[in-house]
């Protein structure tokens, strides 16, 4: 069911709170952003960081060039997830914001370090399930961590807006704040650990070889890892944990983005889909609450669909099924719409066109592919986070984040001539590319 007013209103305040917050801490410069309507907006702030809240707001907040942009995108993007109503007929482009800290240089590794060594040693899990606020000491003895690290860990995340404090007998005592709870205690429908220790443990490391990247002009797993990439996804997936931690990652990022791409367009019509390269079936299972009517395929390689029904028991609806392949290779199941959620731009654009003339050739007629990716400006100079997300496809992949118009020159000759597309002003944008041929017709 469709989020409240008040929820939406509720969330707004909590995320941008805690923006405000911490872009005050990285010690940035005053954000204003550009109102769409004078009418129907309200301001939640009239201090140096101003985010107009509306039912369909679309302001875009880039804090910084940090790894941990990601996760603070993540969470801006509930404002937008649950707003983006498949009634809107056309999006004007995104705000302009651009946010650089004055000390980035030195602060921005240490920032990300902190987010991640707190999901990772499991400090917001514990909070939440403490029946009352823990000192320290207590927290250093549950987690089996040292007094004194534990000490300076907790104090920064309360810097950062990630834990809040109290002091009762000159004793601090820590719990979490709202966000956190929120967005990094693992039993929250809404949590993003998983794609934070991805990052942390994959991401953040081929990062460290971006100029060898921009030298070589590709991925980087064997400078990171040792890892050939000769076959990208087994150097992706390259041993059984990482494969089952990038699926929990893409979890996270369905559990806070996918109503919103899936309510892009009205999918209603569409009864047959096929979520192609749909791994754990994650958006799988946010199509089939928002489109009760349709029946799912996700389709992926074996490997995958093992480790899919092994671990994420609870997709269990006999509304989605899993099809095992290789998508350049083998037969792909027949469809009135194939989704190629975040598949797209891992690959190039000799790769991509092969697999949209697959996708036609096995496609229904009248039906229709959506491509759900972050968009590029149409001069390529924006926004900020797709040019990152871009630079993080040439570190960790064969592809990169394109425009619109890079997307039409790929499904028009691969027989989607009939394309729109639309910014959802979350962390990624939607384009379907119909065949622009009646029923009936091949």
């Amino acid at each position: 069911m469709r989020n409240t007013v008040q929820e939406e209103k509720h969330n707004a305040m909590m995320i941008c709170r805690f923006l405000e917050d911490f872009a005050h801490h990285l010690q940035a410069p005053a954000v204003k952003v550009p109102r769409r309507s004078p009418r129907n907006h309200k301001c939640l702030f009239q201090g140096p960081l101003r985010i107009p809240w509306s039912p369909h707001a679309e302001a875009e907040l880039l804090v910084s060039t940090t790894v941990a942009s990601e996760f603070l995108r993540n969470c801006h993007s509930v404002l937008h997830g649950s707003t983006v109503s498949s009634e809107i007929t056309s999006l004007p482009p995104r705000a302009s914001v651009s946010v650089v800290p004055r000390t980035l240089a030195h602060r921005w590794p240490l920032v990300s370090e902190v987010l991640f060594a707190a999901c990772e040693l499991g400090v917001f899990d514990l909070l939440s399930e403490a029946p009352e606020p823990l000192g320290s000491a207590a927290v250093a003895v549950r987690l089996g961590t040292s007094s004194h690290g534990t000490q300076l860990l907790l104090d920064t995340c309360v810097s950062l807006k990630l834990l809040q404090v109290e002091t009762s007998r000159g004793k601090a005592l820590y719990q979490n704040t709202e966000l956190s709870s929120t967005y990094l205690v693992r039993a929250s429908p809404k949590y993003q650990g998983n794609m934070l220790l991805y990052l942390a443990r994959t991401t953040y490391l081929c990062w460290g070889h971006l100029a060898q990247a921009v030298r070589d002009g590709k991925n980087q797993y064997q400078e990171a890892f040792g890892v050939p990439s000769n076959e990208l996804f087994t150097a992706i997936y390259r041993s059984e944990g990482e494969r089952v931690q990038f699926m929990r990652g893409l979890q996270d990022v369905w559990s806070v983005s996918g109503r919103a791409v899936l309510e892009a367009f009205d999918l209603s019509p569409f009864r047959l889909i096929c979520d192609v390269g749909g791994c754990s079936g994650a958006l799988a299972k946010e199509c089939t609450a928002l489109y009760p009517g349709c029946r799912v395929t996700v389709f992926d390689t074996p490997d995958v669909v093992r480790a899919a029904k092994e671990h994420f028991s609870f997709l269990e609806d006999d509304r989605i099924r899993f099809w095992e392949g290789d998508f350049f290779e083998d037969p792909l199941p027949e469809a009135e719409l194939y989704v190629l959620a975040r598949v797209l731009h891992d690959w190039s654009d000799a790769r991509c066109a092969r697999l949209l003339a697959r996708i036609r050739r096995a496609c229904k007629p009248g039906g229709a592919v959506l491509v759900i990716e972050s968009l590029l400006d149409a001069d390529g100079r924006g926004p900020l986070t797709t040019q990152l997300y871009s630079l993080n496809m040439l570190v960790q992949t064969e592809g990169q984040e394109r425009t619109p118009a890079q997307y039409l020159a790929l499904l028009g000759p691969a027989g989607f001539p009939d394309v729109q597309y639309r910014r959802t002003g979350g962390l990624y944008d939607v384009i379907l590319g119909r065949t622009g041929l009646p029923a009936g017709c091949s």
